[in-house]
């Protein structure tokens, strides 16, 4: 099958050939700014400080172009030699103009709370911001030693993330006489034969089980770099670090816990039915994500665009954004070296995010590019808003993104009847993916972390894991002892810890969200006011405005409708 796959076109971030000469604009501004200084004090005028973060938000705009142009280039080609030196160097450049310009926030921290009030009340349009910078001041160190923080990640952190993306995109798989890329073999664990399901999940888990000294060290590492953070900063618990970064309280977070232990059940039920449907006498976990019918839809990369731009027809606004990425902004072509999985990327309110994927013309593919518009759809609304504004927490860009899928979904079951049925226990695999899943990881993590703190072997870890994965599918699914080794594969615990969580809180939200607009089209209104607001207030406030208030009886309407999806598929 022609997928008529895509490329993206880059040039809105600039050329590769020009960075040099990008870069010593970057330095010139910076040192511009640097010379504000000298002036830098609590009695500053609210005109002279809106006045520097405007030149820092014109720098942080530049920088931004470059980086993402060096990082999207090496994503896309991470088998290319020079890009690895591109990114090491844009790595060390942000550390550079970071360091220089630390001193508006470090000395900002330092100001009485009644100047520091008196700048936030008179920036109204930075005023989140700046609260938040405030409030952020207890877990700030010294300017010394959040340079020192700064230009060790260069060569610490970011190195490491590097090495995982760059060691696992090499990976290759021989299946059926080809030789296939990561995302190639992906589409056979949801293949119709189960024998290539079963087949497909063993040579990617032999694949990470064989490389395992290597991965467990990088995870071993990255979890220590996140342990160090957290002491010197004084934050509460590993998973605070995130919470406190998603604008959220740790009881938030507690709460969508609890309504998810509460309701773990649901998902048993699902796939103790998913296996009478399946006709077997027990699920195994190689058959959880398996058609139930025989029935196999492919489409064309084009065909999926119409598909989804028809779909979100209600949202006269979500339709013009995608349709406008679709055009130079996506790349879904399957490349050797390319990263795996799928994301978006906004460099700014200035330039229109970037998707990509690998698109290899499955039902899986398409909901993976609902999906990831869904986040360019969210950027898109957002860039109403200044640089320091724009990106919304990780758990509300999950929401734009999970709300999407939820429109696509809903088109597709009236579209083609003839899997109507296909697509409900589609959208009930990726609740189960989303929620209980993703939960699950963090879940692990949390545990992972302390074990490692302790010194935990990466048997103790494989142990921990595979001991949580039994608990969590109980006497619902088979598990195969290759099992333990899927935490190294799972990209998120490595590059950004305890992420996942967005995943549940994102598509438990967005079904409420849909729900509302089910019962009153002119909901719409509220959910584009949510996604417009990008990160100028925090989760909370955000929905509240829009009338709903986050707790764990609001989790448990999510929850709800899940029970209810069983009962129309069973």
């Amino acid at each position: 099958m022609d997928l008529k796959n895509i490329r993206w076109d880059l040039s809105d971030l600039g050329r590769i050939e020009n960075i040099d000469s990008e870069i010593k604009k970057i330095r010139k501004l910076t040192k511009n700014i640097e010379n504000y200084r000298k002036d830098f004090n609590e009695d500053i005028s609210s005109k002279k400080f809106l006045k520097i973060l405007n030149e820092v938000e014109d720098l942080m705009i530049m920088l931004s172009k470059i980086a993402s142009l060096v990082h999207l280039e090496f994503y896309k080609n991470t088998n290319e030699p020079k890009f690895h030196s591109l990114v090491s160097k844009m790595d060390s450049l942000g550390a550079e103009v970071s360091n220089k310009l630390m001193f508006i926030s470090i000395e900002f921290k330092k100001f009485s709370e009644k100047n520091a009030k008196r700048l936030i009340e008179e920036i109204p349009s930075h005023r989140h911001h700046l609260r938040r910078m405030w409030e952020l001041k207890k877990y700030t160190l010294s300017e010394e030693v959040e340079k020192v923080i700064n230009l060790k990640d260069v060569t610490g952190i970011n190195t490491l993330n590097s090495l995982y993306s760059v060691f696992t995109s090499g990976f290759t798989y021989e299946f059926e006489g080809e030789i296939i890329n990561q995302e190639q073999l992906l589409k056979y664990v949801k293949d119709i034969d189960p024998k290539k399901r079963e087949r497909a999940y063993q040579l990617l888990l032999n694949k990470y089980k064989d490389n395992k000294n290597v991965i467990s060290i990088i995870y071993s590492n990255v979890v220590s770099n996140w342990k160090t953070e957290m002491e010197l900063r004084g934050y509460k618990s590993p998973i605070s670090i995130r919470n406190i970064a998603n604008d959220l309280e740790d009881k938030d977070i507690d709460a969508l816990f609890r309504a998810f232990e509460k309701n773990a059940i649901i998902f048993h039920d699902y796939f103790n039915l998913k296996t009478k449907v399946l006709g077997i006498k027990k699920l195994r976990r190689y058959d959880l994500y398996a058609p139930i019918s025989k029935i196999n839809k492919e489409f064309n990369f084009n065909q999926a665009k119409g598909i989804i731009l028809d779909s979100f027809s209600d949202f006269k606004e979500f339709k013009e954004i995608a349709n406008g990425l679709l055009k130079d902004h996506v790349d879904s072509e399957i490349k050797k070296g390319k990263r795996g999985g799928a994301f978006c990327h906004g460099s700014s309110q200035k330039v229109r995010p970037f998707i990509m994927l690998s698109y290899n013309g499955d039902l899986k593919s398409m909901e993976t590019l609902a999906h990831e518009l869904g986040h360019g759809i969210h950027y898109s609304l957002s860039s109403k808003n200044n640089i320091y504004a724009y990106d919304a927490v990780l758990p509300m860009a999950e929401t734009a993104s999970t709300f999407c899928e939820t429109i696509w979904l809903e088109y597709m079951k009236k579209k083609f009847p003839d899997i109507k049925k296909d697509l409900a226990f589609i959208e009930f695999d990726g609740a189960y993916a989303s929620i209980a899943r993703q939960l699950n990881f963090v879940i692990f993590e949390k545990k992972a972390h302390e074990l490692i703190k302790n010194n935990g072997s990466s048997e103790d870890i494989e142990k921990l894991y595979f001991d949580l994965l039994k608990k969590h599918f109980g006497d619902s699914v088979e598990l195969n002892d290759l099992f333990r080794h899927e935490y190294l594969y799972i990209p998120h615990i490595f590059e950004t810890p305890f992420y996942c969580y967005a995943y549940g809180f994102g598509l438990l939200l967005a079904l409420s969200l849909y729900k509302k607009y089910l019962e009153d089209n002119n909901f719409k209104k509220e959910i584009l006011k949510i996604f417009e607001s990008g990160s100028n207030d925090s989760p909370r406030n955000i929905l509240k405005k829009a009338g709903i208030e986050m707790n764990e009886e609001f989790w448990q309407k999510g929850f709800d409708y899940l029970k209810s999806l069983i009962k129309e598929l069973k």
